[in-house]
């Protein structure tokens, strides 16, 4: 009985406490705006990421909390944004993101394509670049997100995804062209693959020169072999043409072999079906001096 007593006696001060005082209307509600409600963040064109964890190559991404927009000059960061799009119509009407390789991150990814061609002063496949798409996470997307970002990360060659940290990509392919892909150097293992490989200029001893993009037929992506015997295809005829030879048949320069970089099952995903080629060298000593653009069948010159 004592415990209920006590329990009486203090909801009557607590309910005695919450009584109207005088020249007040007693309603706690109405001098307090509404909480607005949550907006999302459209990123802008040419800011740079970094990301907190390290960041692959890899052609879409979701984004995420732990972004930062940083100084493209002297911040280091993972990413460049060339352009920002915007999901419309159906696509935007979803109540989710665009799903994998569904044909609106198709029309993105073509958008971004497009898009950071003009930003870069050409194809991005011609530079030492990669292209991501990143797309609103769920969260994001459900507070009215709709936006897509074209991004660009800066890498130290073609080859490999070692990245350059700081300085914008902007205009890479005008004027001088720092970004474009020329000759390589390069360390071949054992079993023929390619280990390690660094930038260089042509007129330098190197293994070697990109010759161009060869893009493959519309098609499902061929799991079988990883498109390893289509980028074989595609590249021989690639290299062919940057020697001379209208048909890649007429090859036959023992100096000169190729180098397909393969295809990427994720960009294949979002419609690109390019990989880029190299003539690599089979020199004497394996290694190139100056271009063989055009050389047909005469050996390649070599250090």
């Amino acid at each position: 009985m004592k415990r209920v007593g006590r329990v009486a006696v203090v909801l009557a001060l607590v309910l005695g406490g919450c009584t109207a005082q005088a020249g007040t209307d007693g309603n706690l509600t109405n001098g307090w705006p509404a909480m607005p409600s949550a907006k999302p963040v459209v990123p802008v064109a040419g800011s740079c990421w970094a990301y907190r964890y390290g960041l692959p190559a890899t052609a879409l991404i979701t984004a995420r909390v732990n972004w930062s927009v940083v100084d493209c000059a002297s911040g280091e960061h993972n990413l460049e944004t060339a352009y920002v799009g915007t999901f419309t119509g159906a696509d935007a009407a979803s109540p989710a993101p665009p799903a994998d390789d569904s044909p609106a991150q198709r029309a993105a990814y073509a958008t971004c394509v497009e898009q950071v061609r003009a930003y870069l002063g050409g194809d991005w496949r011609l530079a030492s670049v990669w292209l991501t798409l990143v797309q609103p996470a769920v969260g994001q997307w459900r507070v009215g997100a709709r936006w897509f970002r074209c991004d660009l990360g800066h890498l130290a060659n073609s080859v490999e995804l070692i990245q350059v940290n700081t300085g914008s990509v902007r205009d890479g392919l005008r004027g001088a062209r720092s970004l474009a892909i020329t000759c390589l150097t390069a360390e071949e293992i054992s079993n023929g693959t390619i280990n390690l490989a660094d930038a260089l200029d042509c007129a330098k001893p190197h293994q070697a020169e990109f010759v161009g993009i060869f893009i493959a037929p519309d098609g499902a992506y061929p799991a079988a072999d990883n498109g390893a015997a289509l980028a074989d295809s595609g590249c021989i005829k690639a290299v062919g043409h940057f020697l001379g030879f209208a048909d890649a048949a007429d090859w036959n320069n023992p100096t000169v072999g190729y180098w397909p970089g393969g295809f990427d099952k994720q960009r294949w995903g979002l419609g690109d079906r390019s990989e880029r080629c190299y003539a690599y060298a089979y020199t004497k000593n394996k290694t190139f001096v100056g271009s063989v653009r055009g050389i047909g069948n005469s050996p390649a010159r070599s250090s």
